[in-house]
């Protein structure tokens, strides 16, 4: 006989199996019931976005095109034309406009880490505004401000800062409202990338087809931040090129400013996107401290067809409303970006309550108001003989009244003289300033500059001096910057901006931080 037909059928067993496999469906189907759906939604350059997850698993996920100009650089241009084609992808994958996750690009955003002393939360808003309008090289009344304090050590704190320029948000919401959605959580694409990674100091690159994003995170924070767009009109390997060759700018740029950088030690290096090619990538990077690793996507319940890397910041957006067991160990910065101005707040019981007693309030108010009307009325007889006294004292008031307006007169006629003799004096002041700070800086940034660097253009912006020049290569910039800050004369260099190819040059932007004030 055959071993396997001799084998004794177990129907105990297969009870068992058939109870099991019963109670995991109905399990399935319950959490399926209960589950939260939420949707994110990310528009860039070329496309929107769309992806909804029911608890952990992903279960509708689209991209629609859009035409050249509708958005550029992250800018939405064509509020109405964008913001029909949201509606209708919403409409075709049978999703609700409730609760979305909203993805604001980079390319628009700057962001910082600073160290301020420890203060009460009542002075530290303040001290952080401060601070950004002295790091950030845009006027604070074109930007929305947002932080959070990552670490606390006395007697200091860590605070990362982001800022956004106003009318890339405006033009966002503008184009959501047109779609039917109230916006709810709006996150920066960079930040949604760190919430994917499998580590909390490690590097990740985002390759999209018009732009990508370049993100050092070191103990949960990102330190660097790089949102690009790509050269358009070039092939899928100039892009990536042009990628690897600003990695290796960013990486050189972070070990020359940051003490103590931990990617001596090695750096992992995550690499997603449409356009990612993560050998590629890394064939570029034997000479920095950095090693690949192997992307791993969140423990997420994926559809076989979907694939993860082309919808990286929406599953990033996904996570900032989802609790995972790992999650707790990744980011430590969770903002959101969406300005106050544009959050919604729910009416809570105690300010039903207090609508109620204002609106009972008026009514008593106003039952009293007739009343003395009534009386008013009643009494108005004798108004008059008041009329008569009236007169002759508005006409007594009318002659102190000629007097108090002469007297007003001379004394904003002093104010005046006043006021422009301060202002004189302010600006003679600041015009003095100015001419010993850019006196000390210019003579010293052209003093020092090497054979090689070209200075094309000396700049003052309060407090700060802006110098852009050319260069043979990055070697000399860099030199250049280290002799301006042994020169002691500027308080501070910093190497904002360093792009060009190598063989015809490199231009480059330097900060000066004026000292001496």
């Amino acid at each position: 006989m055959d071993a396997q037909a001799s084998r004794t059928i177990n129907p105990f067993k297969m009870a068992r199996n058939g109870i099991l496999t019963v109670l995991r469906r109905i399990r399935r189907l319950l959490w399926h019931l209960t589950a939260k759906t939420r949707v994110s939604l990310y528009i860039d350059g070329p496309s929107i976005k769309l992806v909804s997850a029911r608890g952990k698993e992903i279960e509708k996920w689209a991209s629609a095109p859009l035409e050249p100009g509708m958005v550029n650089d992250g800018l939405v241009v064509d509020a109405n034309a964008v913001g029909d084609k949201v509606k209708d992808l919403f409409s075709d994958l049978h999703l609700k406009k409730k609760k979305v996750v909203v993805g604001l690009s980079g390319l628009h955003c700057l962001s910082r880490v600073v160290t301020l002393p420890s203060l009460p939360p009542s002075e530290l808003r303040e001290a952080i505004r401060r601070e950004a309008e002295r790091e950030l090289p845009v006027p604070s009344d074109n930007l929305y401000l947002s932080w959070q304090v990552v670490r606390t050590s006395c007697p200091e704190v860590r605070v990362f800062i982001i800022a956004h320029m106003r009318n890339v948000v405006d033009a966002l919401v503008n184009t959501l409202r047109r779609a039917g959605i109230r916006p709810y959580v709006m996150d920066l694409a960079p930040l949604a990338l760190t919430r994917v990674m499998g580590k909390t100091t490690c590097a990740f690159v985002d390759v999209r087809s018009s732009d990508a994003d370049i993100v050092i995170t070191v103990d949960g924070v990102p330190e660097v931040i790089r949102s690009l767009p790509l050269p358009r009109g070039k092939t899928s390997e100039e892009k990536t090129s042009f990628v690897k060759r600003e990695f290796d700018r960013t990486v050189a740029f972070y070990e020359a400013t940051t003490r103590d950088a931990p990617l001596k030690g090695g750096l992992p290096v995550f690499v997603s996107g449409e356009l990612a090619n993560e050998a590629a990538i890394h064939q570029s990077l034997p000479g920095n401290p950095v090693y690949p690793a192997a992307m791993e996507f969140p423990p997420l319940i994926y559809p076989r067809n979907l694939v993860p890397g082309h919808y990286t910041v929406n599953i990033g957006l996904l996570l900032k409303k989802l609790k995972l067991s790992r999650q707790a160990a990744l980011p430590a910065v969770d903002i959101n970006a969406l300005p106050e101005a544009y959050r919604y707040r729910p009416i809570h019981l105690s300010r039903t309550i207090a609508i109620a007693a204002g609106a009972t309030a008026v009514g008593i108010l106003t039952f009293i108001g007739f009343y003395v009307y009534d009386a008013y009325a009643r009494h108005v007889g004798a108004s008059s003989e008041v009329a008569q006294a009236s007169q002759i004292l508005s006409k007594k008031l009318t002659q102190q009244q000629s007097q108090n307006k002469e007297i007003t007169e001379l004394k904003k006629a002093l104010s005046e003289s006043n006021s422009a003799y301060s202002k004189l004096a302010t600006a003679a002041d600041f015009f003095a300033t100015r001419q010993r700070i850019v006196g000390g800086n210019l003579p010293t940034a052209v003093k020092l500059a090497p054979k090689y660097v070209t200075l094309t253009r000396i700049k003052y912006a309060e407090p700060e001096t802006i110098i852009t020049g050319k260069a043979t290569d990055e070697a000399q910039v860099l030199s250049y910057a280290r002799e301006l800050k042994q020169s002691r004369q500027p308080s501070e260099v910093i190497v904002a901006n360093i792009q060009g190819a190598a063989k015809g040059g490199v231009g480059f932007t330097l900060i000066l931080k004026n000292g001496g004030k």
